[in-house]
């Protein structure tokens, strides 16, 4: 039986790679990982927002049907069947990292079928804070000590360093997980990270890197005119 890792990006554009073509973007980790894997270049999901979204990916439930169509309030939700769930009673040891942003039993921490979450869904709480202390931030909000809003367009050199960031957080986790996981067991380990979604952050390195560079228009499909005349 597989082993299963499960990579969850925020509001990452599907165009926003390298192996497709960017002219302006370097993502050579995830590049690897599509040309030595099975990249769907055209599969979309079913809503275009988180909470919905999550929770079809993880039930296989319609937006309709699971309870959310778009950006909250979201109703709790304790469906029969979770993924998680599922490859759990089959015999893998799963673990979720990062943000989980499901939603539901009237819990922040809900494990929706997983045997062991470690949850942050920002950057100033939850297991990243925690996180932190350890490391000598004890700063509750260092996280967001660069002044920047969760859904600002602002950006801005993260305050931080990188050894430091929810991003950092997730992996270093990971490889914690992988190191003492139970070897006789497959796994099931998703790691849900924050970013690209705002706030726009980065380490000063990334920063330095865009900042300065002439990007090109985002492309507008046919379509958009239908929904709104000009441009």
């Amino acid at each position: 039986r597989p082993n299963i890792v499960l990579i969850l990006t925020d509001q990452h554009r599907g165009d926003a790679l390298g192996i497709e073509g960017h002219p302006v973007l370097q993502t050579p980790n995830l590049d690897w990982l599509a040309a030595k894997g099975a990249r769907f270049s055209r599969a979309y999901s079913e809503c275009p927002s988180c909470v919905p979204a999550r929770r079809m990916m993880m039930s296989g439930m319609a937006p309709a049907a699971n309870g959310a169509v778009g950006m909250g309030p979201d109703p709790d939700w304790d469906p029969p069947h979770l993924l998680a769930g599922e490859l759990t009673a089959a015999g893998y040891q799963t673990e979720m990292i990062g943000k989980s942003h499901v939603t539901g039993r009237g819990s922040s921490r809900w494990r929706y079928g997983f045997e062991h979450v470690q949850i942050a869904e920002n950057s100033n709480t939850g297991d990243y804070a925690e996180w932190l202390v350890d490391r000598g931030i004890r700063d509750q909000h260092a996280g967001y000590a660069h002044g920047v809003a969760s859904n600002a367009w602002v950006g801005r050199p993260h305050q931080l360093n990188e050894e430091l960031l929810h991003t950092f957080w997730v992996i270093d986790r990971a490889l914690h997980f992988l190191q003492h996981r139970d070897d006789a067991q497959p796994f099931f380990l998703n790691l849900s990270f924050i970013d690209p979604h705002p706030p726009f952050t980065p380490p000063t390195h990334y920063y330095d890197r865009y900042i300065n560079r002439i990007l090109p228009k985002p492309p507008i499909g046919d379509w958009a005119r239908s929904m709104h005349p000009e441009p």
